[in-house]
């Protein structure tokens, strides 16, 4: 790989996660909300927290005792989410379009 193409790369790559921060710092200013965020790249961890506190972001085992079992998702159970939404959005696409040819034009004068 050129340097141009891993430095723009790079480039992305430090907006993207720069953005990431800032969506994750906008979610941690809702009331009740405490957010974390945690990035491992290159042996270098980036992270965020919401609060300020050495506790803060609890371990695993905390969180696990603490709240019922939360969802996890992994990118394929994210990926078939979006499949399954394209799918549906492609099955009602037919049917909004014989809606729209069955309409009689409307005549502006």
């Amino acid at each position: 790989m050129s340097t141009k193409v891993a430095n723009r790369r790079s480039e992305r790559l430090r907006r993207r996660k720069e953005t990431f921060f800032l969506k994750a710092m906008e979610l941690g200013e809702f009331p009740g909300v405490d957010i974390a965020v945690v990035i491992f790249q290159n042996g270098r961890y980036s992270t965020f927290t919401s609060v300020e506190d050495e506790s803060w972001p609890p371990s695993m085992e905390n969180i696990q005792m603490k709240f019922p079992p939360t969802m996890k998702f992994s990118v394929q159970d994210i990926k078939k989410r979006q499949e399954a939404r394209r799918a549906k959005k492609l099955k009602e696409e037919p049917k909004v379009r014989a809606k729209i040819l069955k309409e009689e034009p409307k005549v502006i004068i």
